[in-house]
């Protein structure tokens, strides 16, 4: 599911498949972005490799990829770990903005009346 925030939504897809949207408003894209920053240096203060950091990252996309593909239930957690997941990739270049993000503007409303 895709929310709309009053500035567009935050759309992300893994292999080309949709798998989440999240509100873009009061929370910016700038604050998803941080949400990665954050958990990557979590993860280093854990003393948990870059290298482990990076298969946990990627294996957490597939998984929510394979769910979202048999069209199993994702649940909130499922769609904000993927996020955090994917950005956190986007963040240590493993992989492309382009090929997992697209912000997409709020859709507007027809004011035109038959």
């Amino acid at each position: 599911m895709i929310f709309q925030g009053s500035q567009g939504s935050l759309v992300l897809f893994w292999d080309n498949l949709l798998i989440s949207g999240f509100p873009l408003g009061y929370k910016d894209y700038d604050y998803y972005k941080e949400i990665a920053n954050e958990l990557i240096v979590s993860s280093l203060r854990r003393n948990i490799p870059m290298k482990q950091q990076i298969q946990t990252y990627h294996c957490m996309c597939q998984i929510t990829h394979k769910k979202k593909k048999n069209k199993t239930k994702l649940l909130r957690r499922d769609h904000e770990l993927f996020l955090a997941s994917a950005l956190a990739l986007v963040k240590l270049q493993i992989i492309d903005e382009e090929d997992v993000i697209f912000i997409a503007p709020r859709k507007k409303t027809s004011l035109h009346k038959s």
